[in-house]
């Protein structure tokens, strides 16, 4: 779910925390976040799913490298949610612009 549609409190996250990094949130309470958060969700998924989640795991560093990359161009790749829309400011004003990308 939108982070902005969760009630982070709750489980225990932060706006800061969100708004870095996507989120997982197990059974358990565990948190973790970037790569490993979307390892964790393929891994909760139905095959093939989490044997993708495995090797994102396994392969870290590059996954690492690749997550940080759509996460910088996420405005401008094919099929993002509006939530995952980057919005930029005016460096004259400070008043929201158009998204980034």
């Amino acid at each position: 779910m939108p982070w902005q549609a969760a009630d982070l409190g709750a489980l225990g996250l932060t706006e800061a925390a969100c708004r870095t990094a996507v989120q997982w949130v197990g059974d358990d309470g565990g948190t973790s976040s970037g790569e490993v958060a979307i390892a964790h969700a393929l891994r909760a998924g139905r095959r093939p799913w989490p044997v993708a989640g495995r090797v994102l795991l396994a392969v870290q560093p590059v996954s690492g490298w690749v997550y940080r990359w759509v996460s910088a161009h996420r405005s401008s790749l094919p099929g993002g949610p509006p939530a995952c829309a980057t919005v930029t400011r005016s460096p004259s004003r400070g008043a929201p612009g158009r998204p980034a990308g």
